[in-house]
C-alpha cells in the first residue's frame, strides 16, 4: 500500500488516507482542506483508480 500511495500527489494521498483509513466523509475532507466536495470526489476517484491498477492494491490496514 505504501508504495502505491507514495506515487500519488501529496494532496490526493492525504484525501485518500482521510477517506479510506480515517473514515472521513467527503464533506468532512472538504471542510478540513477548505476545498469543494466536487474536488474531493474527483481526487478520491483518481486515487482509487490508481490503487486499483497498482501491483499491490491500496487497502485498509
Amino acid at each position: 500500500m505504501a508504495q502505491a500511495l507514495a506515487k500519488l500527489p501529496e494532496r490526493t494521498k492525504r484525501m485518500f488516507e482521510l477517506y479510506e483509513i480515517e473514515g472521513y466523509s467527503h464533506r468532512m475532507i472538504a471542510d478540513e482542506l477548505a476545498i469543494s466536495t466536487s474536488l474531493v470526489y474527483i481526487l478520491i476517484h483518481e486515487a482509487m483508480n490508481h490503487c486499483r491498477n497498482a501491483p499491490q492494491p491500496c487497502t485498509k490496514e
